[in-house]
């Protein structure tokens, strides 16, 4: 069935036009998740900082696990670690908890959004301090040269 077909490549414009497609959605994407942000519950927002934080912390012990004996410099392992997922998906199952009238939605609301807003902020300020250096003695700790 599929026998004769022949895989395209994007070019350089294709890609940089797919590329601020990309961002484009995104920044709607957030600035409307940002618009819909209304922490009422204190205890929510301690609640999604505590699950960011245990989310980076198992991040960082799976990808120090999965990369240990590659041959990525600590720069990039520890970038690894930093980076991951802020918030499409958890916010979209919301959006599906929210319209299946689940009970206690606004405490719901409050956790997912308290933990997007966490993770977006610290994995920015983890991204930051990492590209600046200020994380090189950590660095060679967590991730150490061969």
């Amino acid at each position: 069935m599929f026998r004769n077909t022949s895989v395209m490549e994007f070019n350089k414009e294709e890609l940089s036009i797919f590329s601020e497609l990309v961002f484009i959605l995104k920044v709607f994407f957030f600035f409307y998740l940002g618009l819909s942000i209304k922490m009422s519950n204190p205890l929510m927002a301690l609640l999604g900082l505590l699950i960011t934080v245990l989310i980076l912390l198992s991040r960082l012990l799976s990808s120090k696990l999965m990369i240990k004996n590659s041959n990525i410099s600590s720069y990039d392992k520890m970038t690894i670690s930093a980076m991951g997922p802020r918030g499409l998906v958890p916010a979209i199952l919301l959006s599906l908890a929210v319209k299946s009238n689940f009970n206690n939605i606004e405490l719901l609301k409050d956790f997912v959004y308290s933990a997007i807003l966490f993770s977006i902020i610290i994995s920015a300020v983890i991204a930051f301090y990492i590209e600046r250096g200020k994380f090189n003695l950590l660095l060679e700790r967590i991730f150490p040269s061969k």
